[in-house]
């Protein structure tokens, strides 16, 4: 069974963690901010796993540059999206 938290971001909006409790990996959809999701890690002694993005606006991505800069992770996303952060296709 997976466990989703919600991780608060900016004053209004959510950013989703996807977690299989029998293991530190965890996958967040659309982080708009990277400190949140950051102190989440921390707190729960997780590793980030991957990114999925479900759309291409500043409040689902702008974090998604700080938590790829030192690891190697997959970002998944719309194939149009503009981030760079995802693979070729």
């Amino acid at each position: 069974m997976l466990n989703v938290t919600p991780i608060s971001a900016f004053d209004d909006n959510y950013i989703w963690a996807i977690h299989a409790p029998e293991t530190a990996n965890v996958f967040v959809v659309d982080p708009g901010q990277s400190e949140p999701v950051e102190a989440f890690l921390n707190e729960h002694d997780l590793n980030l796993a991957g990114i999925l993005i479900t759309h291409h606006h500043h409040d689902h991505t702008e974090g998604v540059a700080a938590l790829t800069a030192e690891r190697d992770i997959p970002v998944y996303g719309p194939e149009e999206s503009p981030l760079k952060e995802l693979p070729s296709r």
